[in-house]
């Protein structure tokens, strides 16, 4: 069986955005380091992470959302390990970390920032193209930087981006965010490789993923907002208004398009059994009932007929 430093180079080679890549290995060679590299993977318990997660509860550089990502990418590696027959059951498995609570909506832009942000791109067609779709995709800024012109339909008001994972996620827009592409790509540069988003000069260059959050940070300081915003923050506020509007979970899983409904609930929907009774107290013995009523906080099919 592989040594730690074994099963983490295997890892590091399952096909993945370079980003994320950084992000794993950065955090998981911390943990290998104080663990013991040459550890054979099947000699790693539970107990030997729970001490590790305690050496870091309270360092004044880890915040307790921080300690809460290094669980959850800890949970990742040894649950591939089991994948891989590595071992045979995730040591990382009961392991878990207090939720440090959330502050409603506040790593999300605030809806008027993001009208006053929309009012600086006024003259600005690419950027106000890049915002509009942002709020209204949900897309992650290297999903946005991924558009091609052939997978953009304006008719349908859908677009095919590469996200993270490398997989192929299908996005809606509204007629507005369609107006606002059709005014960009009247003046966008010629490019070669098709790019829908570009920089704005007479050469045009695919517009990177940190190019996106440039645009950004660029309107909000433009708008001057209190805090300068990311491309982050204005997917945060997507998934805030779907839960606040009483969107399911699993449809706001799928248009994040997170990999599961656990962690859109962790981010959107903290308050679950306070959404389960409350829901209950609407829809009490719900089978018996007729279709649900105007006044129910609930999205029916009918509702897409």
């Amino acid at each position: 069986m592989p040594t730690l430093n074994e099963a983490l180079r295997a890892f590091l080679r399952v096909e993945r955005s370079p980003f994320t890549n950084r992000h794993y290995r950065r955090n998981l060679n911390r943990l290998i380091t104080a663990i013991g590299p040459q550890r054979d993977v099947r000699r790693v318990t539970h107990d030997d992470l729970a001490d590790y997660v305690d050496s870091l509860r309270g360092q004044p550089s880890i915040s307790a959302n921080t300690l809460q990502t290094y669980v959850r990418i800890m949970r990742t590696f040894f649950n591939w390990c089991v994948k891989e027959k590595y071992i045979a059951v995730s040591p990382a498995q009961a392991l878990s970390v207090r939720s440090p609570g959330r502050r409603p909506g506040s790593r999300a832009v605030p809806s008027d920032d993001l009208r006053r942000m929309l009012d600086a791109a006024r003259y600005r067609p690419r950027d106000r193209a890049v915002l509009l779709f942002l709020v209204d995709t949900a897309c992650r800024a290297g999903g946005l930087a991924s558009l091609t012109l052939d997978r953009l339909h304006l008719e349908e008001g859908k677009a095919v981006l590469l996200e993270k994972g490398n997989r192929w996620h299908t996005v809606y827009f509204s007629p507005e965010t369609a107006e606002a592409l059709r005014a960009w790509l009247e003046v966008r540069p010629e490019v070669g490789p098709g790019y829908v988003f570009t920089t704005t000069g007479s050469a045009g260059k695919p517009l990177s993923r940190v190019g996106v959050s440039d645009v950004v940070r660029r309107l909000s300081k433009l708008a001057g907002t209190d805090k300068v915003w990311t491309a982050h923050a204005v997917r945060h506020a997507v998934g805030h208004a779907y839960a606040d509007a009483g969107v399911p979970v699993t449809v706001t899983q799928a248009k994040l398009g997170h990999s599961s409904p656990d962690i859109t609930m962790r981010f959107y929907y903290p308050e679950g059994e306070q959404i389960v009774a409350e829901t209950s107290r609407r829809l009490p013995l719900a089978p018996l009932r007729r279709p649900a009523v105007d006044g129910d906080k609930i999205i029916r099919l009918a509702d897409f007929a």
